[in-house]
């Protein structure tokens, strides 16, 4: 697996990715149980999409994950945990 900058007008310019072979992203999928689907169109720009969860992973410095937050979490309830996480772990 490889992190990539997408060039895309939806994306941040801060925004880092992954790309690898399918074989490397499905297994990354199964281990963060992390389902998606990509939609191949002549339609689009880039020539396909992909349909994927909406949630955050937390990693610790190690790449370990410390938590997730599931799709649709409020913003205030993610900031407070995040600061109680963070100052745990300096």
């Amino acid at each position: 697996m490889t992190s990539f900058n997408p060039k895309t007008p939806s994306a941040r310019a801060d925004f880092i990715g992954l790309t690898g072979s399918e074989e490397a992203i499905a297994s990354l999928a199964r281990a963060y149980r992390a389902p998606y689907q990509a939609h191949y169109s002549v339609h689009d720009d880039s020539g396909y999409s992909y349909d994927h969860d909406g949630g955050v992973f937390l990693l610790n410095p190690e790449g370990d994950v410390m938590t997730y937050y599931a799709q649709g979490i409020q913003a205030d309830e993610m900031a407070g945990d995040l600061m109680l996480k963070l100052r745990a772990h300096p």
